[in-house]
């Protein structure tokens, strides 16, 4: 009688039972190791995100409100035709009188807000900078009268349209070049009246005669502000080209804090909102943004990845407990500040 081997069935039960309880904690290290490198992913995306956007735009407040060597913008002369076709006061406006100034903001706006032909999220604010970058190019030949052409060196890339200004150490000049002249190893750049360019100049004649070493400087304007569509929110950027583009995805708030020195002490003794100065100023009070030393930028960066993180995490946030309503509250979210300084108006 041949006797016949293998597993009773109490012993096959033990075995599925074990493999059970195995395979579910391989699953369960499986999907845990899966949540961990989603969440190191939207952490890194959120951190990208939110630095790097911070690095930028204060990089550019540094630079605000530099005139060149002329120093203040009282010594800056704009002739560019502000009744011409085409003005735009925050690309042509610099040196304008009553525009111009390095540092300007909108304050919690209002549903509906439009700038730039470009729709803002309600509640979060505008930030508009205004400054002048130099390419290393200056003035070859002395100006003969204050309307001649100025002689530069051909390494440049100045074409007609082109709104730019010449500054020394006691004042500074905007004007829109009507023409490019080559001649003799150098470019003459003209700034006659005319409709050959738009908006054009009011009249061609500059404010002084500009000698060799005069900067010729490039008048920026950038401005940061939020967006939103189809349901994503972000933040925008425009320049002096009057390009606007998308700087980041998924920004949901921006919010701005300026420190102003009230007292023309040349220190930024109070921190306030933009609502605050644009009240001051129509009280005709002591400060404006002309005061403004620093300017604290905050974000609230989301990630792109849903289901990151539990619902129902509590955040405290420009003064309220709580998400906006109908926000996906399974992302990834954290807040980001950094404080910095106006270099051109520090002593």
């Amino acid at each position: 009688m041949m006797l016949q081997k293998g597993f009773s069935i109490v012993e096959l039960m033990i075995a599925i039972t074990l493999s059970l309880l195995l395979g579910i904690g391989i699953f369960q290290v499986f999907t845990s190791n899966q949540e961990s490198a989603r969440l190191t992913q939207a952490l890194v995306e959120v951190q990208d995100t939110g630095r790097l956007s911070l690095d930028l735009i204060a990089r550019d407040i540094r630079n605000a409100g530099y005139w060149g060597c002329a120093g203040g913008l009282d010594r800056v002369n704009s002739t560019v035709d502000t009744g011409g076709t085409d003005y735009d006061a925050d690309i042509h406006g610099i040196g304008a009188a009553g525009t111009g100034g390095g540092v300007s903001a909108l304050d919690d706006v209002a549903a509906g807000t439009d700038v730039y032909g470009v729709a803002v999220v309600e509640g979060t604010d505008v930030l508009q900078l205004r400054s002048m970058s130099s390419d290393g190019i200056s003035i070859a030949q002395a100006m003969p009268t204050v309307s001649a052409a100025m002689f530069v060196s051909d390494n440049n890339d100045f074409a007609q349209g082109d709104v730019i200004a010449v500054s020394d150490c006691q004042s500074a000049d905007v004007f829109q070049i009507t023409n490019v002249n080559t001649a003799g190893g150098a470019d003459n750049l003209v700034h006659n009246t005319g409709n050959t360019v738009n908006p054009g100049n009011s009249t061609g004649s500059l404010s002084r005669q500009y000698g060799i070493g005069s900067q010729i400087l490039r008048p920026t304007f950038r401005s940061y502000f939020l967006n939103e569509q189809a349901g994503v929110r972000r933040l925008m950027f425009r320049n002096e080209q009057n390009v606007t583009t998308v700087f980041a995805d998924n920004v949901e708030d921006f919010q701005l804090m300026f420190g102003v020195d009230s007292t023309g002490d040349g220190v930024a003794d109070i921190f306030v909102s933009g609502t605050t100065i644009d009240n001051e100023i129509a009280g005709a009070g002591t400060y404006d943004y002309d005061d403004v030393l620093t300017i604290e930028v905050r974000l609230r960066v989301a990630s792109s990845l849903t289901d990151v993180v539990d619902e129902g995490i509590v955040y405290a946030w420009n003064g309220n407990a709580a998400l906006p309503a109908g926000v996906d509250e399974g992302r990834l979210r954290r807040e980001f500040s950094s404080v910095s300084t106006v270099r051109s108006r520090i002593p």
